[in-house]
């Protein structure tokens, strides 16, 4: 879930103009939780991104593998899957090593 915040910093745009677009149309309509705060779904920050240009955000599972790619003291990688492999690739040393 993505609460109105979230949404303007990933796009780049402010609250007001968020509910603005969501007034208007132009992204899809908000959710609200019991308290009547706004918020959106993957999907919906899939199309709201697309509305406004802007790139997708990272996913949770991207952001782990580049904190442990981080960790691991290597460069950030491309997209997920580059990420899992270039992890593995440093761990299978020492997972060969443990097998022995």
């Amino acid at each position: 879930m993505y609460r109105i915040g979230d949404i303007a910093r990933f796009t780049n745009r402010t609250p007001f103009a968020i509910r603005e677009a969501e007034r208007l149309g132009r992204i899809p309509k908000a959710r609200r939780d019991y308290r009547g705060f706004r918020y959106w779904t993957d999907n919906d920050l899939q199309a709201i991104c697309a509305a406004f240009g802007a790139p997708l955000p990272p996913t949770a599972t991207e952001r782990l593998w580049q904190e442990s790619l981080a960790l691991l003291g290597s460069e950030p990688a491309a997209n997920l899957e580059d990420a899992v492999q270039q992890v593995q690739r440093m761990l299978a040393p020492a997972v060969k090593a443990g097998g022995n």
